[in-house]
């Protein structure tokens, strides 16, 4: 746990809701660092910042070193021949104060050039989840350092400040009515496969999928737990489509509510299933979890648009699991519709679909109560 003494600058990266930190990384003056750490920079960066590297006056790196330099900046400097004398005593007298171990300062040292050497997509996206950061080597002013080097302080404040919107929705962060979903999914798939050689097994099979005369009326919640039997790509693709987009959308949503919108995507689409039969006269009884997905893949792309439009763009970190999740399941749905394939069931793709969007128009509003609540700060 942190202290409350210890300096701001040598404590690990956090979310981008901890006070202060956002700030701080933004702050250096990219000419000075790159003086700094001349003899760690990949040639491509010694070419963006040569000259401007060169007119940095002398106080500006004393200042640098004596307030915001990370171990790996006060390292380099003691060795950088190309600075003045007094500076690199500076920098050795500071190290020294620091009292970090030479053996954590290579690691650090090693892992200031991994980051270097990521795209900037990765690196905002490494800066803005403090989930993934390392605590010992992801410290404020090492990424700080990083953050001047690739000249990104417009970027990082701008996706940090994105990231504290979206995540100001966020009920929830920890997920687990979507794996339980995938994890009865599988069980069922796996029992009925198992049982689909004896008549017992079928006949139970039969009794849960949803036909279209809707004889069972709670065939239409238990056929999206079903998948044909044999067919591993069916339960998987549904599955991995359920993660893709659940996860993201169980956090905003909460686990009741997320659960809520599962069932009532599974249901709405079980009954659009049983109407666009009902009318085209197909006889094919329909299993597994498309329709509720639908419902969820319909949400994911409402809220990752609405959120586009509303701040410029959504955050990197959940741009796949949102829009790009849900642009790819929604296309697929309206792409399978015109296929004329009767085999799929489309009124339950369609109606869950319908249902996702209305949740996502019935939430717009507290959700951007509370993503304006925190953006920008």
């Amino acid at each position: 746990m942190t202290e409350p003494h210890e300096p701001l600058a040598s404590r690990p990266l956090a979310s981008p809701t901890a006070l202060g930190q956002t700030e701080h990384l933004v702050r250096l003056d990219g000419a000075a660092v790159a003086r700094v750490l001349w003899g760690a920079l990949p040639y491509y960066l010694r070419a963006v910042w040569s000259s401007r590297a060169e007119a940095v006056p002398p106080d500006k790196i004393r200042a640098y070193l004596s307030a915001d330099a990370s171990p790996v900046a006060l390292a380099l400097a003691a060795r950088n021949d190309t600075l003045p004398q007094d500076i690199r005593d500076l920098a050795r007298l500071r190290l020294g104060q620091a009292g970090i171990a030479p053996d954590r300062v290579r690691r650090l040292e090693k892992h200031l050039a991994s980051l270097l050497k990521r795209s900037r997509a990765k690196l905002l996206t490494h800066i803005s989840v403090a989930e993934r950061a390392d605590p010992e080597l992801d410290r404020l002013d090492l990424l700080a350092e990083v953050v001047a080097l690739r000249d990104a302080q417009a970027d990082v404040q701008a996706e940090r400040s994105l990231a504290r919107a979206f995540r100001a929705m966020f009920q929830t962060r920890d997920p687990y009515v979507v794996w339980i979903l995938v994890c009865v999914s599988f069980a069922a798939f796996i029992v009925f496969d198992k049982l689909a050689t004896g008549a017992g097994g079928r006949a139970a099979y039969h009794a849960l999928v949803l036909e279209p005369s809707l004889t069972r009326p709670w065939t239409l919640l238990s056929y999206s737990f079903l998948h044909l039997i044999g067919e591993w790509r069916h339960v998987t693709l549904n599955m991995i489509s359920l993660v893709l987009v659940g996860q993201i959308l169980e956090q905003v949503l909460g686990h009741t509510r997320f659960l809520a919108v599962y069932v009532v995507g599974a249901v709405g689409g079980g009954l659009a299933s049983v109407l666009v039969k009902g009318l085209l006269d197909i006889p094919f009884a329909t299993v597994g979890a498309s329709g509720a997905i639908a419902a969820l893949a319909g949400m994911a792309l409402f809220l990752g648009l609405w959120f586009q439009s509303r701040y410029g763009r959504i955050p990197l970190r959940y741009a796949t699991s949102t829009l790009v999740g849900g642009v790819i399941l929604v296309s697929n749905i309206l792409i399978s519709a015109t296929s004329g394939d009767i085999s799929v069931d489309h009124g339950a793709h369609l109606g869950g679909l319908a249902i996702g969007v209305a949740v996502g128009v019935w939430l717009r509003p507290r959700l951007a109560a509370r993503a304006d609540a925190r953006f920008g700060r």
